[in-house]
């Protein structure tokens, strides 16, 4: 599990905590920086509930990010990956954007002018060639776009996941947005959103795709079928 912010400029983390079944979790870093933990369960159970409950303070950069120690350097980011891997039209949109002067406030427009968020329109194997091809997705599927140009651009970029604060009482999952890095700084943009991001976004786990932060891996041996349900509710402090 994927799921423990590290506090950063931005972000100031006063309470957080994740439990399996009320038994609460202590996170290691894996390589990536990334806070993670471990949850086994050798007896047979029809369900299995995952709960997270945190208190933040949010300040607004934004979108530049300073204060997470990185334990790999920026040039790591500039692999492909399956879901990222560029064609010829990702790799014309790279162009366009290493030719611009704010690369990633140029990159976040283009996607969120050009590509509609289309909830169902992908699954989460849906590489960022096909998801550009067909103009639509959602939140993932911006964000392993945005990756695949601004590789192509020769610029660091990085997958992130995290919450987004949108007003609504809600959400149906975590959200997902793009950290490039054009210049000495790491600078984080939405583009589902066409925003950088600032004090509404809560900044969980970064990676080169969504496979090295999805938030709840796992097996199981045994049963037929299997069911998730995600519920994410963020809520300004005084409301909680």
């Amino acid at each position: 599990m994927r799921l423990f912010p590290r506090a950063h400029a931005g972000l100031d983390i006063l309470s957080w905590r994740v439990s399996v079944g009320g038994r609460g979790l202590k996170p290691s870093l894996d390589g990536l920086g990334n806070g993670y933990a471990l949850a086994v369960s050798r007896r047979p159970a029809s369900e299995t509930i995952i709960l997270v409950q945190g208190d933040v303070v949010t300040h607004d950069t934004d979108g530049v990010l300073d204060g997470v120690p990185d334990t790999l350097p920026p040039l790591y980011f500039l692999r492909p990956t399956r879901l990222t891997e560029p064609d010829a039209h990702l790799a014309a949109l790279g162009a366009e954007i290493a030719r611009a002067d704010d690369p990633a406030r140029t990159l976040m427009r283009r996607l969120h002018e050009t590509v509609a968020f289309r909830p169902g329109a992908t699954t989460t194997g849906v590489t960022a060639a096909e998801a550009f091809a067909q103009r639509a997705g959602v939140c993932q599927d911006h964000a392993h776009i945005a990756l695949a140009a601004a590789r192509a651009a020769d610029v660091p970029a990085r997958y992130v996941s995290g919450y987004l604060h949108t007003g609504k009482s809600a959400e149906p999952a975590s959200h997902a947005w793009v950290e490039i890095r054009p210049g000495d700084h790491w600078i984080g943009i939405d583009p589902a959103n066409g925003v950088t991001a600032g004090e509404n976004y809560v900044r969980v786990a970064a990676g080169l795709d969504y496979e090295d932060v999805a938030p709840v891996r796992g097996v199981r041996l045994g049963g037929a079928t299997e069911k998730l349900s995600v519920r994410v509710d963020v809520a300004p402090y005084a409301e909680q």
